[in-house]
């Protein structure tokens, strides 16, 4: 019986250390990428910083509601698994 309860204790302490430690800044860094993606159609403005992060910039033609199409500079999150 000790011997089963042991390794549920030890995986419960990695679970609770796992969601302590785990930084939530990465969360609001997602959502905030999201949000600019599908509310601003990834605009980036002069202001604007990759904040350390590996993205692609490009121009691109965007329609907007009124029917006038405007050249738009973006920038979107580029995938780094390949490099590694």
């Amino acid at each position: 019986m000790i011997e089963q309860i042991i390794p549920f204790v030890g995986l419960l302490v990695g679970i609770v250390l796992l969601v302590k430690l785990n930084p939530r800044n990465i969360d609001t860094f997602l959502r905030a990428e999201a949000k600019r993606g599908l509310q601003e159609n990834f605009k980036i403005s002069d202001k604007w910083h990759s904040e350390g992060r590996v993205y692609t910039e490009g121009l691109t033609l965007i329609e907007d509601k009124k029917g006038r199409i405007a050249f738009v500079r973006q920038a979107k999150l580029a995938d780094t698994g390949l490099l590694h």
